[in-house]
């Protein structure tokens, strides 16, 4: 189930609502389905059922998150876009012989006609880069995120090795396995190839994937180049251009002063500066002690989020299993028990320590043997109230602390911006009076 279509709604104070679709992948069934105990999945369709339960929630506007997408199925990303046009080109597909064919959204009916986001990131690839490059280039959608998505613009088709084997029979033993072949590159309606470059975002937020050499169809040997071909013709909806510069700016003022950006910049420079670094050091107790820093570093930073207040928005989540029930399920809880910390006292030597911590949330820990004196930061706080209490008996104290449910980190900072973004359209249209009703 986690692999398929889920949804949250968003509702903030002001009475307003946003909708955001998570995608995983493009799926669809794969061969023949006859006979088969479960339902076949399809995105476009169980896409559409959300769109429809949306609406029917009353959203302002909805985010269509593609991250870390890796794609699937073309002729449902084809289906997808087509739920936000009314109908035109949405991908071009040129062969080794030049041949160039177009798949275009043939149905003129419109499922969700409101404002719009489309979120991407190096890890969306193929299909989540067709989707989000056609929503793009007929300014349907804002795409907001990485500088550049992953860049897989070709097409494979694989070939089975088996009926050129001699002898080829299903007598034979031996399966040779197949082949990928690439026959094609996938180009976007204004005819430049995704192949490459990827999709450039509208609206680009701080992320440390972004400095990543090792990721993307770049960084493969021998990569198809990016190039162009002739463009179709399509109907620009122009809904996105006018706002940009006003969005943009915006934006970049909430960056500017937004803490887990600023631990994002922290990050992308450390990275820098270790790239840059062509050497390895071989001294154990230097290596040791920048562990002990980045550790330390990823534990303030979680103990800062956990003192911030809670989010001023309602989340509610949707999933298939509970998308038909009349009434929402309840808002999530932004509460949960977090880290559990066991400590342990000895009499020999007076004041020893043995502790060891769990995250229940991301399964890590952390364990430590000394003295008060020696203590890490890790445990500092935590031990605060009842160092006194500690340091003569033998005790054992096991705590539950109680830190907030939702992923404080930089996916999240992410997604509440483009949320921001969202709002701030919204607002615009409305100003403008170009806003499309919804309800």
């Amino acid at each position: 189930e986690d692999k398929y279509t889920k949804a949250q709604i968003i509702e903030y104070p002001d009475g307003q609502r946003l909708g955001v679709i998570d995608l995983p992948s493009f799926y669809a069934p794969v061969g023949d389905t006859a006979g088969s105990h479960t339902t076949p999945k399809y995105t476009s369709v169980d896409v559409t059922k959300f769109l429809n339960r949306l609406k029917q929630e009353k959203v302002d506007g909805i985010i269509l998150d593609l991250r870390n997408n890796p794609g699937g199925s073309l002729e449902e990303a084809v289906r997808l876009t087509g739920l936000f046009i009314k109908d035109g080109p949405v991908v071009l597909t040129r062969d080794a012989n030049g041949r160039v064919s177009v798949d275009s959204d043939p149905d003129p009916d419109v499922v969700y006609d409101g404002p719009m986001v489309v979120m991407l990131n190096h890890y969306s690839a193929s299909a989540s880069e067709i989707a989000g490059a056609a929503l793009q280039d007929y300014g349907r959608a804002i795409v907001i995120g990485d500088n550049s998505t992953h860049g897989k613009g070709t097409v494979q088709q694989l070939q089975p090795l088996r009926p050129f084997v001699w002898p080829a029979s299903a007598a034979a033993t031996n399966d040779p396995g197949m082949l990928k072949i690439t026959k094609g590159k996938f180009y976007r309606i204004n005819g430049a190839s995704t192949q490459f470059r990827g999709v450039t975002s509208d609206i680009i937020l701080p992320d440390l994937l972004d400095s990543a050499t090792m990721i993307g169809e770049s960084a493969l040997d021998n990569p198809l180049p990016w190039d162009t071909i002739q463009p179709v013709q399509y109907n620009k909806l122009n809904l996105v251009a006018p706002y940009l510069p006003e969005l943009t700016s915006r934006s970049n003022e909430r960056i500017a002063t937004n803490i887990d950006f600023a631990y994002i910049k922290e990050d992308v420079e450390q990275f820098k500066k270790s790239q840059a670094d062509k050497t390895a050091s071989l001294n154990e107790a230097k290596v040791i002690a920048d562990r002990k820093r980045d550790t330390t570093k990823a534990h303030t930073r979680d103990l800062e989020r956990d003192t911030r207040p809670f989010p001023a928005y309602k989340a509610y989540d949707l999933t298939l299993k509970n998308l038909d029930n009349e009434q929402l399920a309840g808002p999530k809880t932004f509460l949960t028990t977090n880290y559990t910390y066991t400590v342990v006292t000895t009499n020999w030597p007076a004041g020893t320590l043995s502790i060891s911590t769990s995250n229940t949330l991301d399964h890590s820990n952390f364990n430590y043997f000394g003295t008060l004196e020696t203590l890490p930061p890790e445990a500092t706080n935590f031990l605060a109230e009842t160092r006194d209490n500690l340091v003569a008996t033998n005790r054992e104290v096991i705590t539950a602390i109680i830190a907030k449910a939702i992923p404080q980190d930089a996916d999240q900072a992410r997604l509440e911006e483009a949320e921001n973004i969202l709002r701030d359209y919204i607002s615009l249209l409305r100003k403008s009076a170009t806003l499309t009703a919804t309800h």
